[in-house]
């Protein structure tokens, strides 16, 4: 069994493809690996496959996204479990979900926007995933560490 993904509240449009035709619907909560879709003009049967494009700003091009339904919702919608997601567009979920959410804020956290070049953000994903934690997590304790001088430097 995989181990479960943090789950976030999030509201925002997603463009819905599959062999019935194109839909939009709405993303109610995501995770890095997989969805649970409102308000869509479809009902696809679970196995049925889709390509998804989530907008998570305005005007900003979709992120593109396979998927498979593997249940459906009391409320009319459906999850749907990522398939063959590519590593950059794991990172951004892993990395930006909370931002999106506004997880961290809830948290008690204030936010920093970083520009961070693609490849240190991969090490840090792959360094995160080693230790069990989220991106996030592992950053914070990073910076600790350099910043505080905290046990482990």
């Amino acid at each position: 069994m995989k181990p479960r993904s943090e789950r976030f509240k999030l509201q925002v449009q997603v463009g819905i493809l599959s062999e019935d035709g194109q839909t939009l619907g709405a993303v109610h909560d995501i995770s890095s690996t997989g969805a649970r879709i409102e308000n869509a003009a479809v009902q696809p049967e679970e196995g049925t496959r889709l390509r998804l494009g989530f907008s998570f700003y305005a005007y900003a091009l979709p992120v593109p996204i396979h998927g498979k339904v593997v249940r459906h919702t009391e409320t009319g919608g459906f999850a749907v479990e990522f398939q063959e997601v590519d590593f950059r567009t794991q990172i951004l979920l892993r990395a930006l979900l909370p931002k999106f959410s506004g997880a961290a804020e809830d948290a008690g956290r204030s936010t920093v926007d970083l520009e961070v070049p693609p490849l240190l953000l991969e090490a840090c994903l792959k360094h995160a995933e080693a230790s069990g934690q989220s991106v996030s997590e592992w950053v914070i304790e990073q910076l600790e560490r350099a910043a505080l001088g905290t046990p482990g430097d």
